[in-house]
């Protein structure tokens, strides 16, 4: 089994990306969000979800696509646990990085309306939960207003991992 992992903040971009690479080589790209328990909706609305229910829902996933080899999972990985329990369940990790103000912009957008994460979340949740990554051997994609840059990074990965 072989996990790639679209990491970043909550509208940085990882979703859209991961399935956007992951029609490139052929995989498929689940959201981390389809193996979110109601109780879990129900922590991080009160910003209450703690590494222990992280830890649990990253087992969800992994024992769902375990069966399907390569595939792409889209997920915070929020801190360097989780980013160490992604690198041991074979794991390469994506960094999709945007600018805060950017993302904060992309939180408030239509198309994520009816989201769990609401805009007034992101702040009290970095402050909480995010912790750049550094030195955890992240191949970084900078997720602004440049497709052209962004594709360009997409196939750079590509090359690298096919």
């Amino acid at each position: 089994m072989s996990i790639i992992w679209f990491l970043g903040m909550p509208g940085a971009g990882k979703t859209v990306l991961g399935n956007r690479f992951a029609r490139m080589i052929g995989v498929t790209c689940f959201d981390s969000d389809d193996y979110q328990t109601a109780r879990d909706r129900e922590l991080i609305g009160k910003l209450q979800f703690t590494q222990e229910h992280c830890d649990a829902q990253l087992n969800r996933i992994v024992d769902a696509v375990r069966v399907l080899g390569r595939c792409i999972v889209a997920h915070p990985l929020p801190n360097p646990e989780s980013r160490a329990w992604a690198h041991a369940h074979d794991g390469t990790l994506v960094y999709v990085r945007a600018p805060v103000p950017l993302v904060h912009l992309r939180l408030k957008s239509e198309e994520r309306k009816h989201h769990h994460f609401r805009p007034e979340m992101l702040k009290p949740w970095i402050l909480r939960h995010w912790v750049e990554p550094e030195h955890e051997g992240c191949f970084v994609i900078d997720n602004t207003f440049d497709n052209t840059a962004v594709n360009e990074r997409l196939g750079e990965l590509r090359s690298l991992l096919c």
